[in-house]
C-alpha cells in the first residue's frame, strides 16, 4: 500500500517505506494494550455485546494511530522538501 500511494515524483528508499510500515504497526500495538490496559477493570466485568463494543473502541484507536502515522512517516519527505506543482 505504502509504495502504490506514493508521490512518484518524490523519491523514497525502502528505508522510507520500513520506517513507515514499522511505525504503525509498532504504534498499532501499542494503542491497543494501552487502551485494553486502561480498560481492564472496566471491561472484566463486559460480556456479550458489551465486551464486544469495547473491544472494537479499542481496535478502532490502534488502526486510527497507525494510519495517521503511516501516512505522516510515508509523507514526511514531501512535508519537508515539497512537492513538484506544474501547471500545463
Amino acid at each position: 500500500m505504502n509504495y502504490g500511494n506514493r508521490n512518484a515524483t518524490s523519491l523514497y528508499t525502502t528505508q522510507n517505506i520500513l520506517q513507515s510500515y514499522l511505525a504503525a504497526v509498532t504504534s498499532s500495538i501499542a494503542v491497543a494494550l494501552a487502551i485494553r490496559k486502561a480498560l481492564s477493570g472496566w471491561t472484566k466485568n463486559l460480556h456479550g455485546a458489551r465486551l464486544i463494543v469495547a473491544n472494537s473502541i479499542s481496535s478502532f484507536w490502534a488502526c486510527a494511530v497507525a494510519g495517521y502515522l503511516n501516512a505522516h512517516f510515508m509523507r514526511e519527505t514531501e512535508l519537508e522538501q515539497g512537492i513538484d506543482v506544474t501547471d500545463e
